[in-house]
C-alpha cells in the first residue's frame, strides 16, 4: 500500500465530517472503533492487507471528533448579562469596524464564575491592550445568535470550535482595567513585540496601503472595508490576504538568503529555516494555511538535507494530520479546507491541466498551469464560501503573484529593519506601499469588467461530490483515446452548472428575511424576476452592518447579481440601510419610494448613491400598480395625501402595498400606526388579504382590531428582532393567538418564506421557533 500516511489522513478526516455530519453518539463512535479495530486486526493477521486499518482510521475519526467536539462548550452566557472577569490577553487585539477584539483567557470570574476558558473581548480603538497583559474586564455579554437565515456563516458554532465561549463587549458602560502584571510567553510576546514595532512602521503610511501590506504580511482583514472585501474576492486576489504556500515559499526564500550571506551549512539552513517558518506561523497567528505550508517547507527541505527524496502527498498528509488530532473541528474551517484543496490540486491537476498549453516557453506555461489547477480547485469551494466565480482570477493570480511576492519580502525586510529602527523600516514599507496601491486600483478596473466574475448560488453538498468527482476524473481522462475532447466536455460541464443562472421555480415565493430589529421582504416570481422590499440595518454592537451581513451574502447565495425592483417603504434606518450595500453590490433596474419622502433630508444619501449607480428613482402614491411579472401586481395603498402632524409622520407615510397573484394575496404594511391604518379603512380599497405582515413590528401603537378585522388574514408575520420597545405587544401576540390564526415571526422562526401558485400557500420557516 503506496503512501500509508495519506490514505489514513483520509480516513481519519472522513471520519471527523462523517460523525458531524450525521451526529453519531460517542457511545456508537466507540463502538464502531473498537469493531473496526477488531475486523482489522482479523483481516491483517489473515492477509495483511494494510488497506483496511484505513476503515479503522476512519472510525478513530469519528470516536475523536465526536469526544472533541462534546468538549466544547455551549455558551454558558445569557445574551445582555453583565459579567466581570480577571484574565490574561490571550492574543494581540485585532481591528474591527466597531473598535478592535482579543481574545481573554479568564482566570475567576465575578458576575459570571461559570467558566475559565476563554472568551473574545470588544473594546474600543484606542484602547490600550498587549499580549500577556492581566486585566480586569466587566462588559456585556453579546447575542451572537444562531443563523436564521438560509445560507447565512455561522458564528456562534465557528466560535464554539474555537474554543471561544462569549463575546463581551466593554464599548458602553464597560471597562478594562490593567494590574500591571504580564503573564504572556516570552517567545510570543517576543513576536507580537515585533509584529507592534512593524504596525508603527506601518502607520507612516496611507490607511489603505497600510491595511492591504498588514493583510498580505500577516493575513489580517479586520481593516479591510465591505467594497476592498468584494473587489478582492470577485478578482481573486483575496488569496494573497490568506497567508499560505506564496507567503511561506517567500520566507523560506528570505531566509536561505540570509543562510547563503552568512554562508550556513545545510542543517544550520534548516533549523534557520525552521525557525524563520515557527516565528512567521507566531506572526499570523498560527492560521492553518500557514501551518500547512510550513510543515511541507521543513519536511522538503529536511528531505533535502538527508538526500531523500519527497512525496508531496505523504508531505501533504503529515502536515494535515497533526493538525486534526489537536483540533479536529479545524477541518470544518474554510481556511484549512481552501489550504490543502489548494495545494492538492495544483499537484494532482497540473499534469493533465499542463498537457492543454504548447510545451515551448516551459516556466510560464507552467505557472499558468498551477494558477489553472489551482482555480480548478478552488472554485467549488469559492462558490460554497464566497459565491463568485471569477474569470479574471486565473491570469490576475499569475500577474499579481510576482507583485504580491516582492511586497511580501519587502515587508519582511522591513520588520527585520524595525529592530533595528523604526524609521530605518519604513522605506521598504513605502515601496510595498506604491505596489499595492498598484494591485488595487488595477483589481478595481478588472473587477469593473463585464464578465470577469461571476455570483453563483451556493452549491449544495451533493452538487459539491459532483464537481470535485469531475475534477477527479480529469487526469484519467487524458489517457484515454480522444481525452482533450471528453475533458474540455467535463469542464465544461462543470463551469455551466457551477455558473447556471438563476431562474425561478415556478412558484411565486415571499420571504422576510430576518435581519433583527428592522424590515427586508425578498420577492422572487415564478420566472425568477426579483423584488427587494427593505433591507433592515441597524448595526450589531462590532459595528457590523446588516446590509454586508446578512442582506448582500443572503442575495448573493441565490445567486443573484442584479434585482429587478427595490422598493423602499419608509428612511427609516432599520428599513433604510441595509439598502445601500445592496444598491453598490448589485445592479439594480428601478428604485421606488413613498413620494413624501421626495425631499426627506435621511433619504437623500440613499438618492445619491442611486443616482450614482444610474438606478431610476421613482416616487409613487395610492393608486399606483407595480407589476413585478406577468400576473404578479403590487398596489400601492397608502400613502395617498401626506400626513403630518400625527404622533409618528414618517411611519405613517410609509409604503403600504398589496402584491397579488391569481387567487392569492399579501398586505404588506411597513411601519403604519393607527393613522394610516385609519385612513386605509376609510379609503374603501380591497384590504382582504392571505398574509398580512404586521405594522410596525407588531407594536401596541399599530393594534388596530378592526383594521385586522377587515384584513382577514389566514396567517400573520411579523418582522422583529431583540429590541426596547416591547414589539411585538403582548395584546397583539394575544389577539391573534385568540383566533388561532398562526402568527411567524423572524426573531423565533428566523426567515420565513411563503410559496405560492396562486391558489394554496406553502410555508417554511429556517427555525422551528
Amino acid at each position: 500500500m503506496k503512501r500509508v500516511l495519506l490514505w489514513h489522513t483520509l480516513g481519519f478526516a472522513l471520519g471527523i465530517g462523517a460523525g458531524n455530519f450525521f451526529h453519531i453518539p460517542v457511545g456508537a463512535a466507540f463502538a464502531l472503533a473498537l469493531g473496526a479495530l477488531v475486523f482489522s486486526g482479523y483481516i491483517l493477521c489473515r492477509a495483511q492487507e494494510l488497506r483496511f486499518l484505513v476503515i479503522f482510521s476512519c472510525c478513530v475519526g469519528i470516536l475523536w471528533g465526536q469526544v472533541h467536539y462534546l468538549a466544547l462548550q455551549d455558551i454558558p452566557f445569557t445574551p445582555g448579562e453583565r459579567i466581570q472577569a480577571l484574565g490574561m490577553a490571550a492574543g494581540e487585539p485585532s481591528p474591527t469596524a466597531g473598535g478592535k477584539i482579543f481574545s481573554f483567557q479568564v482566570f475567576q470570574g465575578a458576575g459570571a464564575p461559570r467558566t475559565k476558558g476563554k472568551i473574545q473581548v470588544l473594546c474600543a480603538a484606542g484602547e490600550k491592550v498587549r499580549y500577556g497583559d492581566v486585566l480586569h474586564i466587566s462588559g456585556e455579554v453579546l447575542d451572537t445568535t444562531p443563523p436564521s437565515n438560509p445560507h447565512q456563516f455561522d458564528y456562534p458554532a465557528y466560535l464554539k470550535r474555537h474554543g471561544i465561549e462569549a463575546t463581551v463587549s466593554t464599548l458602553y458602560g464597560g471597562s478594562i482595567t490593567p494590574t500591571g502584571e504580564n503573564r504572556g510567553h516570552a517567545f510570543l510576546a517576543l513576536v507580537f513585540g515585533l509584529k507592534e514595532k512593524m504596525a508603527r512602521v506601518l502607520g507612516n503610511l496611507p490607511p489603505q496601503q497600510s491595511a492591504f501590506i498588514g493583510g498580505m504580511l500577516f493575513g489580517e482583514k479586520g481593516t479591510l472595508s465591505f467594497e476592498e472585501r468584494n473587489v478582492l474576492s470577485q478578482t481573486g486576489l483575496m488569496d494573497a490576504f490568506a497567508v499560505s504556500g506564496v507567503h511561506v515559499g517567500y520566507v523560506v526564500l528570505f531566509t536561505l538568503l540570509l543562510a547563503q550571506l552568512f554562508k550556513l551549512n545545510k542543517w544550520n539552513r534548516l533549523f534557520l529555516v525552521l525557525f524563520a517558518v515557527v516565528f512567521y506561523a507566531a506572526l499570523s497567528e498560527f492560521t492553518p494555511s500557514v501551518l500547512r505550508s510550513g510543515a511541507m517547507a521543513v519536511m522538503g527541505l529536511l528531505a533535502y538535507s538527508l538526500g531523500e527524496k519527497k512525496d508531496f502527498y505523504t508531505a501533504l498528509a503529515f502536515a494535515a494530520l497533526p493538525l486534526l488530532i489537536v483540533h479536529p473541528q479545524m477541518l470544518f474551517d474554510a481556511g484549512f479546507q481552501l489550504s490543502f484543496i489548494a495545494a492538492g490540486g495544483v499537484v494532482y491537476l497540473m499534469p493533465a491541466v499542463r498537457d492543454w498549453f504548447p510545451q515551448k516557453g516551459g516556466v510560464w506555461w507552467d505557472a499558468l498551469a498551477a494558477a489553472v489547477s489551482a482555480q480548478l480547485a478552488l472554485m467549488p469551494l469559492i462558490a460554497y464560501y464566497f459565491n463568485v466565480l471569477t474569470v479574471a482570477g486565473v491570469i490576475v493570480s499569475i500577474l499579481a503573484s510576482g507583485l504580491v511576492g516582492v511586497v511580501v519580502l519587502l515587508g519582511l525586510f522591513s520588520l527585520v529593519l524595525s529592530i533595528i529602527s523604526v524609521p530605518l523600516a519604513v522605506l521598504p514599507a513605502y515601496g510595498a506601499g506604491i505596489l499595492v496601491e498598484g494591485i488595487w486600483r488595477a483589481a478595481k478596473v478588472i473587477s469593473d469588467l463585464p464578465g470577469s466574475y461571476h455570483t453563483v448560488k451556493t452549491p449544495n453538498l451533493f452538487w459539491l461530490c459532483v464537481f470535485y468527482g469531475i475534477l477527479f476524473c480529469l487526469p484519467y481522462l487524458s489517457k484515454i483515446k480522444r481525452g482533450k475532447f471528453y475533458q474540455a466536455a467535463a469542464l465544461g460541464i462543470f463551469i455551466v452548472f457551477l455558473a447556471l443562472p438563476v431562474s425561478g421555480n415556478g412558484r411565486l415565493n415571499v420571504t422576510f428575511v430576518d435581519v433583527g430589529q428592522g424590515d427586508c421582504i425578498f420577492l422572487q416570481s415564478p420566472s425568477g424576476r426579483t423584488c427587494l422590499i427593505d433591507g433592515g440595518g441597524k448595526p450589531n454592537a462590532s459595528g457590523s452592518q446588516v446590509g454586508e451581513r446578512i442582506v448582500v451574502p443572503y442575495l448573493k447565495s441565490l445567486g443573484l447579481e442584479r434585482l429587478d425592483l427595490v422598493l423602499l417603504t419608509h428612511p427609516d434606518e432599520d428599513h433604510m440601510l441595509g439598502l445601500f450595500p445592496t444598491l453598490d453590490e448589485l445592479k439594480v433596474d428601478k428604485f421606488v419610494f413613498a413620494r413624501p419622502f421626495v425631499a426627506s433630508p435621511e433619504l437623500q444619501p440613499l438618492l445619491e448613491l442611486a443616482e450614482r449607480k444610474n438606478v431610476p428613482a421613482v416616487p409613487v402614491t395610492r393608486g399606483q400598480e407595480i407589476f413585478l411579472d406577468r400576473g404578479i401586481k403590487l398596489y400601492v395603498c397608502s400613502p395617498g395625501q401626506p400626513f403630518t402632524g400625527t404622533d409618528a409622520d414618517t411611519n405613517n407615510n410609509c409604503l403600504v402595498l398589496k402584491l397579488s397573484y391569481g387567487h392569492v394575496s399579501f398586505l404588506l404594511t411597513g411601519d403604519a400606526e393607527i393613522a394610516c391604518l385609519t385612513s386605509l379603512l376609510d379609503s374603501g380599497l380591497d384590504l382582504k388579504a392571505d398574509v398580512l405582515k404586521l405594522p410596525h413590528h407588531g407594536s401596541k401603537n399599530s393594534f388596530l382590531p378592526s383594521f385586522y378585522e377587515q384584513v382577514s388574514p389566514r396567517m400573520v408575520v411579523v418582522c422583529v428582532g431583540k429590541n426596547s420597545f416591547g414589539h411585538p405587544g403582548p395584546e397583539v401576540v394575544e389577539y391573534w393567538e385568540e383566533r388561532e390564526i398562526p402568527l411567524f415571526r423572524t426573531d423565533l422562526h428566523g426567515a420565513v418564506t411563503f410559496s405560492t401558485d396562486g391558489k394554496e400557500i406553502r410555508v417554511q420557516t429556517f427555525k422551528d421557533g
